[in-house]
């Protein structure tokens, strides 16, 4: 880890605040940003990656307007107290003497709703968990991981996403869109989205709320490849040593993909909606049977081929494999007349 969190911006100095660093506790910083012009060190620096010369900063943060007609105006920005993420960072830099607590902090910090750097910030540091660079992965089913993905999927998304819509992004928008995703492509990330979009659904219509929009456009985003079930049996040998807690996560992870999870909760937003807009249109085949059928064939199918080709390391690949048809034959659509 020595390398991990390695600043970009090397004229900071940091080795000889450590001390200082050590005492320090996220739950005793101010909760308002004292004026600075200094940059923050960030694990990240976003502006460096922008494909075009505009050296003018952008914000990613809805405008005072499209926050007001949304959702969430009821709650604004200022009854969210912003947590400073220095302390954060300089702990990110520190080997092993505040490891434990940045899941929290990061927790916290997301849930305060921080500025662009600060989220990167925090996003980085899940990015580098997820890719093994430390011992915090928020894909690994646990207490901590599952309050940062909540925290993601109802504070952070409504927060950023207005900003993250299409294809045709540039690449610092591209970067954190890809970073919020990431740790949301899991069983628990993939429970907590159904969760928004059953709560959202329920309380206002659905074809005037963004914020299930954007909810169901991620979902869509994060199933539309054909390697979900590949990543969670891989997920599942990697994660468990133990047998039932491997079973229980299998369990979990067939009936979102191959139960009527999924299927069944989109089905039901649909149904409530007059008029499927062409933005609703792109992910309506999470709601269409034969389509999602379709999808997960298609995903039984790469991981069929894997163990054809001796390529996958799971345990007990058939049975886990099999398990998934057999429940995925339970949604009435065995084939298309």
């Amino acid at each position: 880890m020595e390398d991990l969190f390695k600043p970009i911006k090397t004229t900071r100095r940091v080795q000889h605040n450590i001390e200082k660093f050590e005492t320090l506790s996220l739950r005793d910083t101010p909760t308002s940003r004292p004026a600075s012009t200094n940059s923050k060190a960030s694990i990240v620096d976003l502006s460096s990656e922008s494909s075009d010369g505009v050296s003018e900063p952008f914000s990613l943060r809805p405008s005072v307007d499209s926050a007001t007609t949304a959702l969430s105006a009821q709650s604004t920005h200022k009854n969210h107290k912003r947590h400073d993420s220095t302390v954060f960072l300089e702990k990110s830099y520190l080997k092993e003497t505040s490891a434990n607590t940045l899941p929290d902090d990061a927790q916290a910090i997301l849930k305060s709703k921080p500025d662009r750097e600060d989220l990167v910030a925090v996003l980085q540091y899940l990015q580098y968990g997820v890719d093994g660079k430390h011992d915090f992965n928020v894909r690994l089913p646990g207490p901590k991981a599952a309050q940062i993905i909540n925290t993601l999927v109802t504070v952070t998304i409504p927060d950023q996403w207005l900003h993250l819509r299409g294809h045709n992004l540039a690449k610092p928008e591209e970067l954190l869109k890809k970073l919020i995703i990431t740790p949301l492509v899991s069983v628990a990330g993939i429970g907590a989205l159904l969760m928004q979009i059953r709560h959202i659904s329920s309380t206002t219509p659905a074809d005037k709320n963004p914020f299930l929009e954007d909810a169901m456009s991620i979902l869509a985003t994060i199933l539309e490849r054909h390697s979900v079930l590949r990543r969670f049996m891989s997920d599942s040998n990697s994660f468990f040593t133990a047998d039932t807690p491997r079973r229980v996560f299998w369990q979990e992870a067939t009936a979102l993909v191959a139960g009527s999870k999924v299927f069944t909760t989109m089905a039901q937003v649909y149904a409530t909606i007059p008029t499927v807009s062409d933005r609703m249109a792109e992910f309506a085949w999470l709601a269409d049977g034969p389509a999602y059928s379709e999808w997960l064939s298609r995903n039984i199918s790469v991981v069929a081929i894997d163990l054809n080709n001796g390529i996958s390391t799971v345990n007990e690949p058939l049975n886990m494999l099999g398990q998934v048809f057999k429940r995925g034959l339970s949604l009435g659509y065995r084939g298309l007349s």
